[in-house]
């Protein structure tokens, strides 16, 4: 279906066509007409799918024009980052009608988003932590919502999340429109989406086209640490096949140590986003990186659906992520609306039966690269701690055991056979010598970026 077949405001058609939007994705031929209905809505669809569109196109269309002083659309997602990015897309939406838009989100000083607020709003995304703080001490009046949105609502299923979003519904009018989008659909999603909308309608992607079909899966068998980083040096020296690549790391403390080694091989083509740097710091980072003039960005995990780049090539998933929806959202930083691109997950010996639960869950085994014959491999004399992002306690494997079963078990006969997909040859042929002090060394042949 295409945008113009459907009745919008003269503003925001002509947003839409002049961002070059002709045909809709299948998560917005699906929900848009139903959210414009008015009903209460549930939309399970990944990451890369285009529902941010889906919901706020039927939304802005109903506000249409600036009125009032407080908000009368509520997004709440679970990062700052995510905020940035839906947020943009809003802005491009908006662009020839007056709606306001507001951000709050924590991390930063609250006198801004006090001021943004008493100036008025129309469209407010937020995090429910900063949410629940202005709406307490009253800077944040919330009797005029009439829709709230609720998105990448899997993310929202720890204690102080659900504690801030039963807070928030509280404060909120009886009399709304709720929308809840959910990259995955689980016991936990279910009560909280029972506790937000009343009798919705629901509406998912089928798993043909999650954009994680369209991926080639790979998987690497590092033994450890100092191993990985080798890996890792070795493999972006190749300017032809990894173009754009997002590096996933379990901890801050790691991405540094990721950025700082890529550094030393690949200088000034490595950018770091997580917590400790500032936001000026981290949004000029992500626009290098989308820019092309950074090649690789290495980022936490907690910004993993923070990321909206264009023509990623590549993901690599330095650990072995948590649980089988973490990867899911890891991938989904490329392949994106149906262009091609590759994952590869390192796992190291600690990590072996945590991803044996996660292909078992994805229903494939993901196809090996077997590791170079000139890849340094550091030996440890002790056996290496298990990483922080693991624990390293039986008690945090039992618990990661058991959140992996219930996972399994939900998926249940909708996961099926990938392989095929995955079939296809990938050489990773290192052009390089090792050095036992450097890693790879450059091939002098090899032309230079400003060559190229």
């Amino acid at each position: 279906m295409r945008f113009e077949d459907i009745k919008l405001n003269k503003n925001l058609a002509k947003g839409i066509r002049e961002l070059g939007w002709e045909e809709m994705s299948p998560i917005q031929e699906k929900s848009i007409k139903k959210i414009s209905s008015g009903r209460d809505l549930v939309g399970i669809a990944p990451t890369g799918s285009g529902k941010t569109a889906a919901y706020l196109i039927p939304m802005i269309n109903k506000l249409q024009y600036a009125q009032g002083e407080n908000p009368r659309l509520m997004i709440m997602v679970p990062t700052k980052d995510l905020v940035f990015q839906v947020r943009e897309v809003v802005e491009q939406l908006c662009r020839f009608n007056n709606l306001r838009i507001t951000s709050i989100y924590g991390g930063s000083g609250k006198q801004r988003m006090m001021d943004e607020l008493e100036r008025g709003t129309d469209i407010l995304i937020a995090t429910p932590g900063r949410v629940q703080e202005l709406a307490v001490t009253r800077f944040l009046i919330l009797k005029d919502i009439k829709y709230l949105v609720v998105d990448e609502a899997d993310s929202m299923l720890e204690k102080e999340f659900y504690r801030q979003v039963e807070k928030i519904l509280e404060m909120l009018p009886e009399e709304r429109q709720n929308i809840f989008f959910s990259a995955t659909f689980n016991q936990e999603a279910d009560e909280l989406s029972q506790l937000i909308c009343l009798n919705p309608m629901k509406v998912e992607i089928s798993e043909e086209q999650r954009p994680v079909e369209q991926l080639q899966q790979y998987v690497m068998y590092p033994i450890n640490k100092p191993t990985k980083l080798n890996l890792l040096s070795g493999m972006l020296w190749d300017y032809e096949k990894f173009t754009k690549v997002i590096v996933f790391a379990a901890s801050k403390k790691e991405a540094d140590a990721i950025t700082s080694k890529l550094g030393a091989t690949i200088p000034g083509e490595v950018r770091v986003i997580h917590s400790n740097k500032d936001e000026t710091y981290r949004q000029r980072s992500l626009e290098e990186f989308r820019s092309g003039e950074a090649r690789v960005l290495v980022a936490t995990d907690v910004a993993a659906r923070g990321i909206d780049v264009e023509d990623v090539s590549h993901v690599v998933n330095f650990n072995t992520p948590y649980t089988y929806t973490d990867y899911v959202h890891k991938v989904g930083r490329t392949a994106r609306n149906g262009a091609e691109g590759a994952s590869i997950t390192f796992v190291g010996d600690i990590e072996k039966t945590h991803f044996a639960s996660i292909e078992e869950i994805l229903g494939e085994k993901m196809e090996e690269i077997p590791l170079p014959d000139n890849l340094l491999i550091i030996e440890e004399t002790d056996r290496p701690k298990a990483d922080q992002h693991y624990g390293n306690t039986m008690k945090n494997s039992n618990r990661r055991r058991s959140r992996l079963e219930r996972e399994q078990k939900e998926k249940g006969a909708s996961t099926h056979e990938k392989s095929a997909k995955n079939s296809k040859e990938f050489n990773l042929k290192p052009r390089q010598k090792w050095s036992a002090r450097k890693g790879f060394k450059e091939n002098t042949n090899r032309m230079t970026r400003k060559d190229k």
